[in-house]
């Protein structure tokens, strides 16, 4: 990763630790680790990245397997269990998280949800439309944390 994206991932990694509103936290830290996904997979469309994600061996796949603090926000994701797929010809499909050691699996839906956040299909005052950000947010907060201390 160039030193360029490194240091904005960084300072937007430090305003969004301190967010307390789960949407924001979520935007933000989605924001980081788009930035990454972009910069290493040099792809422009979300699929391309997410493919290079899944696919490559890559420092924040491999980090986010060593990752020593994402058990507790997996979990509590976990047992949220499913979110809906909110496009309009969509509604009614879920997207499921069963196994939180399947790498796939959990980025696919913290993907799902970050779709609904960015698309419009979050409710502020949905208690569990706030839990599924609030989990996620942790758990990408600690990823590219972990990532950043790891590689220099």
């Amino acid at each position: 990763m160039n030193t360029e994206t490194r240091k904005l991932i960084g300072w937007w990694l430090v305003r969004g630790r301190n967010e307390q509103d789960p949407f924001v936290k979520m935007f933000i830290m989605y924001m980081c680790l788009d930035a990454w996904m972009t910069t290493g997979s040099g792809q422009d469309r979300d699929d391309q990245k997410l493919k290079w994600l899944k696919e490559t061996e890559n420092p924040l796949k491999h980090y986010w397997a060593a990752s020593p603090n994402k058990k507790v926000p997996l979990q509590g994701l976990k047992k949220i269990g499913k979110v809906e797929d909110m496009r309009p010809k969509h509604r009614g499909e879920y997207k499921h998280l069963t196994d939180i050691n399947n790498f796939d699996e959990v980025i696919c839906f913290i993907y799902q949800i970050r779709c609904n956040l960015f698309h419009g299909g979050k409710s502020y005052v949905n208690t569990h439309d706030k839990d599924l950000c609030r989990w996620s947010a942790k758990i990408i907060e600690n990823w590219i944390e972990w990532t950043l201390l790891k590689t220099k």
